[in-house]
């Protein structure tokens, strides 16, 4: 049985798939920066109603009020922030441990 773009005299196991596609693997993706990793914190629909409420306080002249949902939005903020880098770099970690370290699987005559 002969496949597509395979020469005619080659058999089976020597098949290779043309080279113009490149090596079959993930590249480094750099991901969001700190920055924005940061900003992306305060865009939850949640952490939007509770700047709402604050910006509400503050006009309704209860600033104490205001400064207590302003903090609890900053604290949420930073901990989601140090828990989505942390993921992060666990993520690279085991990418770089997993698909570095094994091989790709080779194809068996067998089965083709």
């Amino acid at each position: 049985m002969e496949r597509a773009g395979a020469p005619a005299a080659a058999g089976a196991g020597e098949w290779r798939p043309p080279g113009r596609h490149g090596p079959n693997s993930l590249g480094e993706a750099g991901g969001p920066g700190g920055v924005a990793l940061l900003s992306r914190q305060f865009t939850s629909p949640i952490i939007l109603i509770l700047l709402g409420a604050a910006l509400l306080s503050l006009l309704l002249d209860s600033p104490t009020d205001a400064l207590i949902i302003l903090a609890i939005v900053l604290m949420s903020g930073l901990l989601g922030f140090w828990q989505e880098r942390s993921a992060a770099r666990g993520v690279a970690e085991l990418v770089k441990r997993w698909f570095y370290a094994s091989p790709a699987p080779k194809r068996s005559s067998s089965l083709l």
